[in-house]
């Protein structure tokens, strides 16, 4: 066992663990904490040569769907990297209905909950070769990714006064949400996201 001091863990991860359970907290010596700066969002780096994404530079791919597809990218002007999340038009050649729903919710401002920074209802977007007439939010990056993955790569050192923070911090943001008349229908681990701080 040792001491959260000395043991070789990125400033981030030992800010972390300070900050939560206090400097002099014992943990096994084989644990590891990943990176913050690494995503565990499983991306496709041939998606660059497919795909063209005006006004930003391609980093890599978090999911694609039918519905919408998922790019961590970054912008001039914006310090961090971001996500863009686009939306094909549907087959009547108008915005999909999935964005037309999310972008309603660009209003909220709090701490827990990932900002919208940008959104755009008539986007260009080359996909494989072809043009395709679509809409984009472009959002905050969570670069810690998933809760459900944080609980599993913490499950050794998480006690009750980490379950507590986060406990707190999403009542917060549920409560704020609800004040603003949104409700989240789909709420659960793989949903809820981790920003560089370990913040939700």
């Amino acid at each position: 066992m040792c001491e959260v001091n000395n043991f070789n863990f990125s400033a981030s991860s030992k800010k972390f663990l300070i900050h939560m359970i206090g400097p002099d907290c014992t943990i096994p010596k084989n644990f590891s904490i990943p990176s913050a700066s690494r995503s565990i969002f499983k991306t496709k780096t041939d998606v660059q040569n497919k795909n063209t994404l005006q006004d930003f530079t391609y980093i890599s791919t978090i999911a694609e769907g039918r519905k919408s597809s998922v790019f961590r990218v970054s912008k001039p002007g914006l310090e961090k990297s971001t996500v863009l999340k686009v939306f094909p038009y549907n087959q009547q050649g108008t915005p999909s209905k999935c964005f037309i729903n999310e972008v309603k919710f660009k209003i909220l401002d709090h701490p827990n909950i990932i900002k919208h920074l940008d959104s755009k209802e008539e986007y260009e977007f080359e996909k494989q070769g072809e043009k395709c007439l679509s809409s984009y939010i472009l959002m905050e990056y969570a670069p810690i990714g998933d809760f459900s993955q944080f609980i599993q790569s913490y499950r050794s050192i998480i006690n009750d006064t980490i379950i507590r923070t986060y406990f707190h911090q999403i009542i917060d943001a549920l409560s704020y949400m609800h004040s603003k008349g949104a409700y989240h229908l789909d709420l659960k681990l793989d949903n809820l996201l981790m920003g560089e701080n370990y913040q939700l």
